[in-house]
């Protein structure tokens, strides 16, 4: 019976691992521009090279930050989980996006001289590319 279980866990995890490879290559070309209920406002783009951003609201917003790597998945009813780690700072940001709906929700934890941000907003998506909805 442990050997059913272990085969079954290592089948499922493996399958997840899969959908999230597939759906991180499928969202390249994507980009985003939205505004959280904050005040704060970005443009995120996905690539070959991993996700970059400007902080329009930041000291420097021409600016694009990265790129850094970023892990995709689709979760249901149409939404998407984009995730990534700002090494060499030490950030780490998730997004929860609706395309339909045009919002997102992001958590992040924001590492600074002052400390630790933590980060837990809704955002309105002024405007979005996704050529894998297109599909």
């Amino acid at each position: 019976m442990k050997i059913i279980f272990i085969t079954l866990f290592v089948s499922f995890f493996s399958f997840a691992v899969i959908a999230q490879d597939d759906m991180t290559k499928a969202m390249e070309g994507t980009e985003l521009n939205y505004n959280y209920t904050g005040g704060n406002a970005y443009n995120v783009k996905l690539t070959t090279e991993g996700l970059s951003y400007q902080f329009l609201a930041g000291s420097k917003p021409e600016k694009w930050w990265g790129p850094f790597e970023y892990k995709a998945m689709s979760k249901d009813k149409g939404e998407y989980i984009i995730s990534w780690f700002e090494d060499g700072f030490g950030d780490h940001v998730t997004l929860i996006v609706d395309f339909e709906k045009r919002q997102l929700f992001g958590s992040a934890l924001v590492f600074s001289k002052k400390g630790v941000y933590k980060h837990l907003q809704m955002a309105n998506i002024k405007s979005f590319k996704a050529p894998f909805l297109e599909k």
